[in-house]
């Protein structure tokens, strides 16, 4: 019988996220040694201080987080039915990207900001329904808005809510809502730091303009730049293989799919901005996760189980290394 990744058994599927964890945490060996500046958050901060104070509680925290996303993550596609056929992949696939190929210095920090992008996410996906759902509108773009709050790269991604909007087919009543809630955590921000004579508009402007000083194919381990082509080749796939079958799947995830897609394009084009770090990888890895499975179900098993045990002992032994 040919093994079937697809439809893996669940806990062999957090087994394989586990291992992964472990080895990232454990070596730190894929924490980048290139130069990098810490960029000032908000939150951002706070955390950093936590990770600079407690760093063996840090590691744990992070792990325990990377863990809880990958579960997460595979329950949301599940749940909306995402792909044609159930599947626990989106699982492992998830750790892979976010730990198994590069982590900043900031790990804590940037594992918390991936882990509310998928709380941003969840709730976006609960919002498709008929009649208001207010609660879960509010609840994801306010989780959204404390992004930029967070890690200073993601400032663009508060605006995804007009996308989310139309995504999702929401009245201009929840779109009030939803503007108004993802501009809750920076007006509290705003009103504590103008109590302390800051200007944090300015503060957050300025955090996303500055240069971290670290360069994606400076000082990475070799196998770094292999491991981001081979999983940029299958999102690619993966969105060539849901754009094709837009017309054969429900309104409801077509709506969720385009949403992911648009995600996934706006984090993957934050690469560019100064102030980004190889944390970016595990706030990308929440929609690059969802998408990668449709790849895996749409090619050939064998080719399939071939590419993911090539992706999974790479990024082990990119770890190891």
């Amino acid at each position: 019988m040919k093994p079937d990744i697809i439809r893996q058994p669940l806990l062999l599927a957090i087994a394989s996220i586990l291992v992964v964890i472990a080895a990232a945490m454990t070596t730190g060996t894929t924490i980048s040694p290139a130069p990098e500046t810490m960029i000032s958050t908000p939150l951002g901060d706070l955390i950093g201080l936590f990770q600079e104070r407690f760093p063996r509680c840090s590691r744990i925290l992070c792990g325990g987080l990377l863990l809880l996303t990958g579960i997460l993550c595979g329950r949301l596609a599940v749940r909306y039915g995402l792909y044609p056929v159930s599947s626990t992949l989106t699982i492992p696939l998830y750790g892979l990207v976010a730990c198994g190929i590069l982590l900043g210095r900031e790990y804590l920090t940037e594992s918390v900001a991936a882990f509310v992008l998928l709380l941003s996410t969840q709730n976006f996906f609960a919002c498709f329904r008929n009649g208001y759902a207010i609660g879960a509108v509010f609840r994801a773009s306010f989780f959204l808005g404390l992004l930029p709050l967070l890690y200073a790269p993601l400032l663009p991604l508060p605006l995804l809510v007009l996308a989310a909007a139309f995504c999702f087919r929401r009245t201009l009543r929840e779109v009030f809502v939803s503007l108004c809630s993802v501009v809750l955590p920076f007006l509290a921000v705003c009103y504590i730091a103008w109590g302390q004579g800051a200007n944090p508009p300015a503060g957050l402007w300025h955090s996303f303009v500055s240069d971290s000083g670290y360069r994606i194919f400076a000082n990475t381990p070799p196998l770094v730049p292999a491991l981001l082509g081979i999983v940029l080749f299958i999102v690619l796939c993966a969105i060539f293989f849901g754009l094709i079958s837009f017309r054969t799947v429900s309104i409801k995830a077509r709506g969720m799919l385009t949403y992911t897609i648009l995600l996934f394009t706006v984090t993957g084009c934050l690469i560019a901005v100064p102030s980004v770090t190889p944390g970016l990888l595990a706030v990308a890895a929440v929609p690059a996760a969802l998408l990668m499975p449709l790849t895996f179900i749409r090619i050939q098993r064998t080719v399939g189980t071939l590419l993911y045990l090539i992706l999974y002992i790479t990024c082990i032994v990119n770890i190891l290394q």
